[in-house]
């Protein structure tokens, strides 16, 4: 089992390139992936998705590249013209409205804003493309370990959840038979109370209203749907969606048996038991 939670991060430095990545993933109902690269990179998109997606299946994750190249002979220095001779005007005007001289090298007028501009005149060379996959992999790998580390927590909290709901499925099971009885007992002594009562039909309408009110179905299901959200936290595939499934479930064969309950201790377990199903939902959330 693993959290849709956890962070990875990486890094790669040679000669002529620095690479530092970082992956952030957090809750999702599905898989979304929000890419921060480079303008160099962007053509990698679609691989870097589809590397990521054959990893992590579900989750919201950022993937942030920051990229420092240093290729010799790759880049192209351009020099605006225009721009330095506006600069050199109005640096004229200054100094005559201030009575100070201009006193300024070539070189300084290169380094004014707007006059000259690195460019980088080249395509991603195919070594370079296959470093930063290698290093969103090994990214990737963090990434995955931190889910599957925080994925043991939840598991083992999940775990002692269900228990939880067993037991007290248990006890409902238990109070089923005195619940039936006392009903019994009660719509007995109500029928009694008429002036003329046939006795078969008596113990048939009794029959009729135990049986609605019986909750032996809702327990026999609930105890299933206990044993399959049991199966799936040994599972090592992505169980998030089923687990979610089956918390709705659940709730629902709670609510059933506390809209037929009348019997107070049975009541009080179901208001245990929602409790109990309410924290297990909102854990089943962080679970891929």
């Amino acid at each position: 089992m693993r959290s849709m939670t956890g962070f990875g991060h990486n890094t790669f430095q040679s000669k002529n390139l620095e690479l530092d990545v970082n992956l952030r993933s957090v809750n999702g109902r599905f898989f979304e992936m929000r890419l921060h690269l480079p303008k160099e990179y962007l053509f990698l998109e679609n691989k870097i998705k589809k590397l990521v997606s054959n990893r992590i299946s579900r989750g919201t994750l950022d993937l942030y590249i920051h990229r420092r190249a240093f290729y010799p002979g790759h880049q192209e220095l351009k020099i605006e013209s225009q721009m330095a001779k506006n600069w050199m005007k109005s640096l004229r005007k200054l100094g005559l409205a201030t009575g100070l001289k201009m006193e300024m090298s070539l070189l300084e007028l290169a380094q004014l804003p707007g006059v000259s501009t690195t460019l980088e005149s080249f395509k991603v060379p195919n070594l370079e493309q296959s470093v930063i996959l290698k290093t969103i992999n090994k990214a990737v790998d963090v990434c995955v370990l931190e889910r599957k580390r925080e994925g043991k927590a939840l598991k083992k909290e999940l775990g002692q959840l269900l228990a939880g709901l067993a037991k007290l499925r248990t006890k409902m099971q238990s109070l089923r038979v005195q619940a039936n009885n006392e009903l019994t007992i009660r719509y007995k002594e109500k029928l009694k109370k008429w002036s003329h009562y046939d006795e078969n039909r008596l113990f048939q309408e009794i029959a009729n209203l135990i049986d609605k009110a019986d909750i032996n179905e809702e327990i026999s299901r609930l105890n299933e749907h206990i044993s399959g959200c049991k199966k799936l936290l040994e599972n090592s595939q992505p169980v998030g969606k089923k687990l979610d499934f089956y918390s709705q479930e659940i709730l629902r064969e709670i609510n059933t048996i506390g809209s037929k309950s009348q019997f107070a201790k049975l009541t009080e377990l179901v208001v245990e038991a929602k409790s109990l199903v309410e924290r297990f939902r909102e854990q089943v959330q962080n679970v891929e």
